[in-house]
């Protein structure tokens, strides 16, 4: 009865919406537009933040945002499960997480199944064959993923040692940003720090505007704005910081810079596997609400892809585009 009610549940806020979304908004006639929309010019790149994206907070008073986490994750138990039982045969969605890499020996990857949902590991550090994380912020944001069951397979692109000098790596970002669009051909690219703006442009391109960046907000509350690339506008999705209660914590977001819709989930206590740690650490910040909200995008468009006799391909497409993922989030 439970699993009924949960699918009653999806089915009233997510594909009713979606499909109401898509027919009231005229996308279907839209989609050749796409790539000439994403590629508008964008607004100035502001002054670099220097300041790490990333808050440690205690272990113990990350428990109070646990609850709302595994419902989450409940959540995609049942969407793997919803797509077992249906017609669909396609392919997951491809996400890349371009970061100080992941420590393949971090307790979520105890359970069976989550290693091989990493599919890519490219080291543009050291060029090291086997995944290494000496840091822990990349570590911390992709077994995030993997805990909260994110429905897509994982490419993982290390592009600096340390967090410290992640808005340093701008030769590397790019990199990795070509890679992803090129070689694994991903869909949604996570990224908790700078990016250089001809990277991403040329990303968009490559995928005819069929890709989406999340960038956290900024971390320095109200004393920065909104830190780049997540201000790009029509190519990247601004993800900004909320407590449990889903009020934006003004500790780590911006202020807003546009009368444009901002978007925030769970970032403040959340805990998730470190390096060299049994029991994770808990984060605070923007940046840690960055994997939640691409979570929640996977999951929509997982939900959406099982369902094809409600979304055909053309759908699909669309909703993987930047305005497709914003106008879903604003829906909700």
């Amino acid at each position: 009865e439970n699993l009924e009610q949960r699918r009653s549940i999806l089915y009233n806020e997510i594909v009713d919406p979606l499909r109401q979304l898509i027919e009231g908004t005229g996308w279907d006639a839209e989609l050749d537009d796409f790539e000439q929309t994403a590629l508008s010019p964008k607004k100035p790149q502001p002054r670099p933040v220097t300041r790490a994206t990333v808050v440690d907070i205690p272990v113990q008073a990350a428990l109070k945002s646990d609850p709302w986490l595994e419902e989450i994750a409940l959540l995609g138990r049942t969407l793997r499960q919803e797509r077992r039982k249906s017609s669909v045969n396609g392919s997951l969605l491809k996400m890349a997480i371009l970061d100080t890499g992941y420590d393949e020996n971090a307790p979520v990857f105890n359970t069976p199944g989550r290693s091989g949902r990493i599919k890519a590991w490219k080291d543009l550090v050291f060029n090291s064959p086997r995944p290494v994380d000496t840091d822990g912020h990349g570590t911390n944001l992709l077994t995030l993923l993997l805990q909260l069951e994110c429905p897509a397979s994982v490419y993982v692109a290390r592009v600096a040692e340390s967090s410290r000098i992640l808005q340093s790596a701008a030769g590397a970002i790019a990199e990795a940003i070509r890679t992803a669009a090129t070689e694994w051909d991903v869909d949604f690219i996570s990224l908790h720090i700078q990016a250089i703006r001809e990277a991403i442009a040329d990303a968009v391109h490559i995928k005819r505007g069929a890709i989406t960046f999340f960038a956290a907000a900024n971390n320095d509350g109200f004393n920065s704005r909104e830190m780049f690339p997540a201000n790009m506008g029509e190519s990247v999705i601004s993800v900004r910081g909320t407590n449990r209660n889903g009020g934006f914590e003004s500790k780590y977001n911006p202020p807003t810079s546009s009368d444009e819709a901002v978007f925030g989930t769970l970032g403040v206590d959340v805990v998730s596997d470190w390096p060299g740690s049994d029991i994770g650490r808990a984060m605070s910040g923007c940046s840690v609400a960055t994997p939640i909200a691409v979570t929640i995008a996977a999951m929509l468009l997982e939900y959406a892809a099982a369902r094809p006799r409600d979304f055909d391909l053309d759908d699909l497409r669309l909703m993987r585009t930047r305005r497709g993922v914003f106008e879903m989030f604003k829906g909700m």
